[in-house]
């Protein structure tokens, strides 16, 4: 929890301060609003520390999520995906389900 509260200063500090070092005033402006309506999350024009951190949060649950649906596809790509085109056909998924079913079948024996 710690490295979410250093990590949500560290992107108040270089949204709102280092911006404008680096844009004209309308791209600093427009990264303030898009930087406010990140993190602002009762509208009130200003940024808490619990709004950064509730925000950072759920955003590295996101990101967590993500990485699960990534690990999955790419697993049942490799099992089913048996010729490596990263395409699945439909004689690919009947000959691995058949397998499957056939290695079910010996280990009831």
């Amino acid at each position: 929890m710690r490295h979410i509260r250093i990590y949500s200063w560290i992107v108040v500090l270089f949204c709102v301060a280092v911006t404008p070092v680096f844009s004209n005033d309308k791209d600093a402006e427009e990264s303030r609003g898009r930087f406010l309506k990140r993190f602002d999350t009762n509208g009130d024009g200003k940024v808490t520390k619990e709004e950064s951190r509730a925000v950072l949060a759920k955003e590295a649950k996101q990101r967590a999520l993500k990485r699960k649906a990534d690990d999955s596809r790419r697993r049942f790509l490799k099992r089913f995906d048996t010729n490596r085109d990263g395409k699945v056909t439909k004689e690919e998924s009947r000959a691995v389900l058949a397998k499957g079913a056939e290695n079910r079948k010996k280990a009831k024996r």
